[in-house]
This record gives C-alpha cells, structure tokens and sequence, in this order.
C-alpha cells in the first residue's frame, strides 16, 4: 500500500489540495453572499458575474461539480494502475488550471463566457478527460 501512495503521491497531493481549496471556496462564498445579509442561504443564487458574492458562490459551486469526476477519475486510474507517471502529470496540471480558474472567476478577469475563464475551464477538463481514458486503457 505504500508504494501505491508513494508512486502516485504528487496525484493523491493534486487532489488532497483541490479538495482544500473547494473547502476554502466554500468559506469564502458564504464570508461574500451572506455577510451584506442580501442572500439566503439555501436560496437559488441571485446577481450577475459584475458582483463579487456571485463570482464567489459560483466560483464554489463550480468546484463543487466537478471535484467528484476528477476524484473518481483519478481513484481509477490508481486502481488500475495506469503509469505513474502519466497520471501525476495529468492531475498536477488539471488542478493547476482549476486553481487558475477560481482565480480568474473569483477575480471576475474576462467575460463571463468565451474569455480566459472558459478556457482555463475546457483546459482542466481536457486533462479530465485524458485521465479517465489513461484509466480505461489501464482496466482494458
């Protein structure tokens, strides 16, 4: 069991760090949306991407939806026992791109679709989805 964790830790630190930052996300959505007391929590979320509580909330619940697919991306491609090397790689640049997401959309940098955010989005899930093929070649 240690040597799975060894050969695979960069991957099981790009997770273990993204899954930290949707739990600061988290923090910081709720610190904006609630604290100007205009928002219910619970509530389908109001305002556009020029206010900074949307951005933030968003920024959240767009991490939210898409920590599982990389987790249960990443725990396959483990299992199986897809190259090391390979799925370290992937993981480390897909959360580097997440993370450059939630800054870019928490910073409100671009416009809201078809801007650098979007492209930091389809980036990340590109090296998703590279993931999950490394794990189906590994089970196959």
């Amino acid at each position: 069991m240690l040597e799975l964790i060894s050969a695979y830790q960069p991957a099981i630190l790009a997770l273990t760090v993204l899954t930290l930052i949707v739990l600061l996300q988290s923090f910081a959505g709720a610190f904006f949306c609630f604290v100007k007391g205009d928002k219910i929590p619970g509530a389908p979320l109001t305002g556009d991407h020029g206010e900074l509580p949307f951005r933030a909330m968003r920024t959240y619940q767009n991490g939210v939806e898409n920590l599982p697919a990389f987790a249960v991306a990443l725990t396959i491609a483990i299992v199986a026992g897809a190259g090391p090397s390979l799925v370290n790689m992937l993981a480390v640049i897909h959360v580097g791109f997440r993370v450059l997401y939630a800054v870019i959309y928490f910073g409100g940098y671009g416009k809201p679709a078809g801007g650098p955010r979007s492209l930091t989005y389809v980036a990340g899930w590109a090296m998703n989805v590279a993931l999950v093929v490394v794990a189906l070649l590994a089970v196959m």
